[in-house]
Parts: structure tokens; sequence; C-alpha cells
């Protein structure tokens, strides 16, 4: 035992070993030593002190974590939790970590978590805990402040819900929760037992100190479910396979569209290319008979204008009326000739 002094000239003598708190909690379960000097009620940090000096009921016991009403507890160095492998759980179980260690609490995650304090409870004290208000303002839950019974022994195992999109990290050895204690109205079983020992109307209420997290999962989960995971987590985890899915199957169709657009594309412009080539034929094969004809005719015409000029020539020397008749009927006639083979062509 150790003696702890504290403000206002009040000292007290402290489990400094587990086994001396256990003997504590042991001699002073059923009987109250205080009944008739703390009344039931919320316990102030002076009373918390008083009976853990006569019942161990924290260990360790540090005076420096006492509030007004409350005692801070910090986190200890195991935790338990599952993450998803190819689909199915996976527990993840670390214990004996160091100040130097980090316990991430995941986002949309639950992660078991437990307390550097073994709490060894009378059965006329009952204890109430909540996280302390920094982790509630990270978004951190963790219920509604779970009532201990009297007579609890151990350590206490605590969910931690972190509903939130970010991730955090905690220390071993940093503040998890905060501990009020509160005495009850007098029982008159054990206001009138003289003895110690455990009356057996209490007796289901005693737990083993020793349980481990494995001990109080297989008290707690049903047969057949072997993990605990978030809801949250796992919804959120198969809504962003779903989408991986929508998006590759997307991306996948939209380039078979790329590609099947190329090839349209390339196939229009060789039926637009060879489409003009043949166009092209045709308007040199047209401009080709044109200019053939145009050359023909041209030929012709420059034939018959000598052919005029001449036949002037010979009206104009001869001089007698019945040769000009003549000429003029030579001249008609061969030109009806010459219009009629045209024709003909």
């Amino acid at each position: 035992m150790k003696e702890e002094k504290l403000p206002g000239g009040f000292s007290y003598s402290i489990p400094t070993t587990i086994v001396e708190a256990r003997d504590l909690a042991e001699i002073s379960r059923m009987k109250d030593p205080y009944h008739n000097i703390i009344q039931p009620s919320l316990l102030n940090k002076h009373d918390i002190v008083k009976y853990v000096s006569k019942t161990g009921m924290i260990f360790p016991f540090e005076p420096d974590r006492l509030k007004s009403a409350s005692y801070e507890v910090p986190l200890g160095n195991e935790y338990v939790k599952w993450l998803r492998k190819d689909g199915e759980p996976v527990k993840v179980h670390k214990k004996d970590l160091s100040s130097k260690d980090r316990i991430p609490i995941g986002k949309n995650s639950i992660t078991f978590v437990d307390v550097d304090a073994n709490f060894f409870l009378p059965y006329y004290i009952a204890l109430r805990f909540n996280l302390s208000i920094t982790h509630v303002h990270r978004g951190i839950l963790l219920g509604t402040g779970p009532l201990i019974d009297p007579g609890f022994c151990g350590k206490i195992m605590i969910p931690i819900h972190n509903l939130t999109n970010n991730n955090y990290w905690l220390t071993p050895g940093e503040t998890l929760i905060a501990v009020e204690f509160t005495k009850l109205t007098q029982d008159e079983i054990l206001l009138n037992t003289d003895s110690h020992d455990i009356n057996p109307w209490y007796r289901k209420n005693i737990k083993d100190d020793k349980l481990t997290f494995s001990d109080y999962f297989d008290m707690a989960l049903p047969h057949g479910i072997n993990s605990v995971e978030s809801s949250i987590g796992k919804y959120i985890n198969e809504a962003t396979k779903s989408l991986e899915d929508i998006k590759s199957k997307s991306e996948s169709t939209l380039k078979t569209m790329r590609n099947i657009s190329y090839g349209t594309f390339v196939a229009l412009v060789i039926g637009i290319s060879a489409a003009y080539i043949q166009i092209q034929g045709v308007v040199s094969s047209v401009n080709k008979y044109v200019s053939d004809t145009e050359q023909q005719h041209s030929s012709k015409i420059n034939e018959l204008s000598k052919r005029i000029d001449g036949l002037y020539f010979k009206i104009n020397k001869e001089k007698k009326g019945d040769e000009i008749n003549n000429v003029q009927t030579y001249f008609e006639s061969d030109y009806i000739e010459e219009i009629k083979r045209e024709n003909q062509q």
C-alpha cells in the first residue's frame, strides 16, 4: 500500500499491486465501510479516493486523473477489429502495445479496445462511463454511457464506433473514457450481514477479472457469427465496388464505341474517295467527248468556209448570168448534201 496525500490535508493508502487491490475487494465486497458516512449518491472525487483506499475498486489508481465527479481512464494496450480481404472478414488482434504504437480507428468502422485499469466493484457501487469529450467532438461514438453493475471485476472491453469519413489513431495511455461511480441506496441484506462472504443471491454478478477479449466475444456472439463489423462500412465498400464495376464497363463501352466510330469514319472516307474518283472519270470522259466534238465541227466549219469563199470568188469572176445560176445551183446542192452527211453522223 502507498500513502497518497491529496489537497485539503487528506491522505489515504492506495494499493500498489493488483494482488492488494483484489484482497481489499474480497474483504469489502459485501460490507460498506462508509455506510454511515457517505450517502447514496454520485461520488465526488474525495469519496472516490476513500472507496479506492478501502475497496481497491480502481487499479492502478492515479490521483491526477481525478475530476470533480469522475475519473479519467487511459486507453489500454490491446485492440480487436475485423477487416475485409477478398470479401471475407479477417480478424486483427494486437496486444502488448507500447506508448509508441498507435491504434487505428478507421472510418466507418468498429474497433474494440481495452482500458488501462482493472475495476473491482463492491456490491453497493455501480459504474458508468463515456468517451472523453475530445473523442466525442471528433465524431467517435461509444453509446449512451453503459452501466457496469456492482460486483464487476476486471477490465472492460469497449467498442469504438467511427461513423465519420475520417481515419483516426489512438495512442495507448491517452485518456479514453471518463468514469463516474454511484453509491446505491441501502440494501437490507448487505446492511444486516456481519459476514464478508459472498451472499448466494449476488453470486451471479461476480465476473472473473481474467476474462479476455476472446472470452467476451464467445459469450456475446451467437453460434455461427464470428465477426463484428460496421454495416455502414460494408455497404460503402459494396457500393464503391459497384461503382468501380460500372465505371469499368462504361469505359469499355466507350472504347468500343470509339473504335466503331473510327472504323465508320474510315469507311466513309474510303467510300467518298471512291465516288470522287468515279465522278472524276465521268467528268473527264464528258470533257473529252465535248472537246473531240468541238474539234470535229470546227474542222468541218473551216472546210465549208473555204469552199464558200472559193465559190464566191468563182462567181465574181464569171460574168454570165447562166453561169452564176449554175454556180448557185451547184453551191446549194453541195451544201445540202454536206448537211445531210452531218445529220447522219
